[in-house]
């Protein structure tokens, strides 16, 4: 009886050991700088799910945009070099498309053609809804303008949020976050 209670003992200790520790322990999360970011699951170009706590670890530039808004396809030509000048550093750049040409919710056809004109061949383009948002911030990501970019760090705590679109100011925070050396007099 002994061996077989050490043995049992030992398969569990092993079994433990031997899982993956989940790295997502908060209980709360929310849409503003500073707050672990809320999880969501949706569908991307190729139709499969993309979930953002499997991208834990990277940095995650979060791009909320709309098919029909000018400046959103300016972001759109960018996504996937920003995504390849800083993918060696874990870099994801993740589109969510909120609407369609016509207001609409986006299909997965919507979603090929935005990632077909914008040559996006490892950025996922996903299909979104509203209930993602809110502008206060407190019951979703406090997106108010078109596009809204919310950086993740790789602990996804929320680092940097941007209200429109500059190409500059993202560059310089994703800099920032994958350097391994502190920025200085920030």
């Amino acid at each position: 009886m002994k061996c077989f209670i050490s043995l049992t003992a030992a398969l569990l200790l092993l079994g433990c050991g031997s899982a993956a520790p989940n790295p997502i322990t908060w209980t709360e999360c929310g849409g503003q700088v500073g707050d672990h970011a809320c999880d969501f699951s949706f569908v991307q170009q190729s139709g499969e799910k993309w979930n953002l706590y499997d991208q834990y670890g990277s940095i995650i530039v979060l791009d909320f945009s709309t098919m029909w808004c000018a400046y959103c396809q300016e972001a759109g030509k960018v996504a996937q070099e920003i995504q390849n000048t800083h993918g060696g550093k874990d870099v994801v750049w993740a589109t969510i498309l909120l609407q369609n040409n016509y207001g609409q919710p986006p299909t997965v056809e919507d979603l090929n053609e935005w990632a077909s004109a914008f040559e996006m061949t490892s950025s996922p383009v996903l299909s979104g809804n509203d209930s993602i948002i809110d502008p206060a911030g407190l019951a979703g990501y406090g997106v108010t303008t078109w596009p809204g970019i919310v950086i993740i760090d790789r602990d996804m705590t929320i680092a940097y949020e941007l209200k429109g679109w500059n190409e500059m100011q993202i560059k310089y925070w994703l800099d920032e976050l994958t350097s391994p050396v502190e920025h200085e007099g920030k």
